[in-house]
C-alpha cells in the first residue's frame, strides 16, 4: 500500500509459455527480460499509473517453420485528477518486429502510438464507463426499460468527457518474398476529438505513407 487507496503492484510473467490448441501445443512464446509496474486506486477500481516493459521476446510453432521476434515492446499509462477534472493518457511501442519461415520474410522497424483523453468528474465518470461497457455487451438482449437507461448512461458519459487526441506511426515496413519485394518508408496517423460549447463532437484526422516501393 502506498497509502490512502492506492496500491504498488509489480507482476511477473513466465518467461516461456506454451501456447495450447485441442491439448495440443502449437507454438511457444518466450520473453527475454520484463518489467511490470503499476499504482492501483482501489476507490476508483482503476490503474493511476502503468509501465510495462518487455525484451527479447520471440514466438515460435512447434514445427519450428516460422518464428516471430520482438526486440522489445513498451506501455505505460497514468491519469490525474485536479478541481473536478481528470487526464487519462496512454503510450506505447514495438520495437523490431520479424518474421520468417519457408517462404517469406518480413520485419518493421517500429510501431508506435499515443493517446490522451480529458474531462470532469472523474469518479462519476469511471463508473459510468463501466456500466455502459458492461450493458453495450448486451445490449441486443436487453428490456426497453433497460436499454432506456443504459442510454440514459451514455449520454451521462459524453457529457463528462470533453477531448480525445491520439496519433500513431509505423516506421520501415519490408517483405521479401517469392513474388518479389515491398518496402514502406512510414505511414503516420493523427486524430483529435473535442466538444464545442453548444456539446456537439467535432472529430478530425489526418495521415499519409511515404516511399512505397516494389520490386520483382
Amino acid at each position: 500500500p502506498q497509502g490512502g487507496e492506492t496500491l504498488a503492484v509489480s507482476l511477473q510473467l513466465p518467461s516461456k509459455t506454451p501456447v495450447m490448441s485441442a491439448g495440443k501445443v502449437d507454438a511457444e512464446l518466450s520473453i527475454g527480460s520484463q518489467q511490470l509496474n503499476g499504482v492501483w486506486n482501489r476507490q476508483l477500481a482503476n490503474f493511476d499509473s502503468f509501465d510495462l516493459q518487455l525484451s527479447d521476446l520471440a514466438l515460435e510453432d512447434a514445427a519450428k517453420q516460422g518464428r516471430l521476434t520482438l526486440a522489445g515492446l513498451s506501455a505505460s499509462s497514468g491519469r490525474s485528477e485536479e478541481q473536478g477534472n481528470w487526464v487519462e493518457s496512454f503510450r506505447g511501442e514495438l520495437r523490431r518486429l520479424a518474421f520468417t519461415d519457408a517462404t517469406t520474410q518480413w520485419q518493421v522497424d517500429t510501431i508506435g502510438g499515443r493517446g490522451e483523453a480529458s474531462g470532469t468528474n472523474p469518479k462519476r465518470f469511471l463508473e459510468l464507463r463501466i456500466k455502459v461497457q458492461q450493458g453495450l455487451k448486451y445490449i441486443d438482449t436487453l428490456p426497453p426499460a433497460e436499454a432506456k437507461a443504459l442510454m440514459a448512461d451514455l449520454d451521462e458519459y459524453l457529457h463528462l468527457f470533453s477531448t480525445y487526441t491520439s496519433s500513431a506511426k509505423v516506421n520501415d515496413i519490408r517483405v521479401s518474398s517469392k513474388v518479389g519485394t515491398f518496402g514502406l518508408r512510414g505511414i503516420t496517423f493523427a486524430g483529435d476529438i473535442h466538444k464545442e460549447a453548444d456539446g456537439k463532437f467535432v472529430y478530425t484526422s489526418q495521415g499519409q505513407g511515404n516511399d512505397l516501393t516494389f520490386a520483382e
